[in-house]
């Protein structure tokens, strides 16, 4: 493959929004397999426009993991109707199995059969995994199960959802472990954000509340040339940022005179 569109596919896309003065963090898990307009190169790194595509696509234009990274940020972003957001973090697969060692093993009960990976993980059994375990339990797919994204993302919840309590436990006993995470992760993770500022968002949030993960409702179909793809309706996007990211203007009115009337 050309070095202008080597880097790989977004298996996973999340969106993460804090807001401080609620005291909340929202989760929007976007299909990998969602259409949306991304950019492309050409085989020869020059500019291809703009295509139609699954999202994941988007990160394998770039001649770096940096430009792959904002290459899906773009993607996403025009997604999302314009959304301006502010920090990514992207990180390779293999980061999970020692991510979840350091963590202490997430503990599952695996609702399929991975014994074509690993003997030891049979469907029903409960296990904390291990090393390979946790990426084989979140990356796997073809082989697992009915095959499906769909599948996979409920088993990345799931290990989200329990990596990241046991995250903050370790945080809690020690201010520096966030630290020690990723510096762990080494070139393998891929931000615009220094460590500190990651480091002091997260310790803002500890402890916000966390709605369950969202996802904006789409349908699956194929592509002519036999792909998955998920779409969804520009109206349910649009809903959902309006919904993620703004108040009702009677509500913020209400709040103002509020604010007067204290003062």
């Amino acid at each position: 493959q050309s070095m202008y569109r080597n880097g790989g596919q977004s298996d996973f896309l999340m969106l993460l929004v804090i807001d401080h003065e609620a005291g909340t963090l929202r989760r929007l898990q976007i299909e990998r397999d969602t259409v949306a307009r991304i950019h492309v190169l050409t085989v020869l790194g020059q500019d291809g426009g703009y295509r139609n595509l699954q999202i994941c696509l988007s990160h394998g234009y770039g001649t770096n993991q940096e430009e792959c990274a904002q290459n899906t940020l773009e993607a996403v972003s025009h997604y999302l109707d314009g959304l301006q957001i502010d920090l990514f973090m992207a990180v390779d697969y293999e980061t999970i199995g020692p991510v979840n060692d350091l963590l202490g093993g997430v503990t599952v009960t695996l609702a399929d059969d991975f014994t074509d990976l690993d003997p030891a993980m049979a469907r029903g059994t409960t296990l904390t995994l291990r090393g390979k375990q946790a990426e084989w339990f979140v990356r796997s797919r073809m082989t697992i199960g009915d095959g499906t994204n769909a599948s996979r993302q409920v088993r990345q919840r799931e290990w989200l959802e329990k990596a990241t309590a046991l995250l903050e436990e370790k945080v809690r006993a020690d201010s520096g472990f966030l630290n020690t995470l990723m510096d762990s992760m080494g070139s393998r993770l891929v931000t615009n954000a220094s460590q500190g500022r990651i480091v002091n968002e997260f310790n803002r949030a500890v402890g916000y509340t966390r709605p369950p993960v969202e996802q904006i409702p789409g349908t699956y179909g194929m592509s002519s040339a036999g792909f998955v793809e998920y779409h969804t309706d520009p109206d349910e996007v649009t809903r959902w940022v309006l919904d993620a990211f703004y108040r009702p203007a009677e509500q913020t009115d209400s709040n103002r005179d509020s604010a007067q009337e204290d003062a």
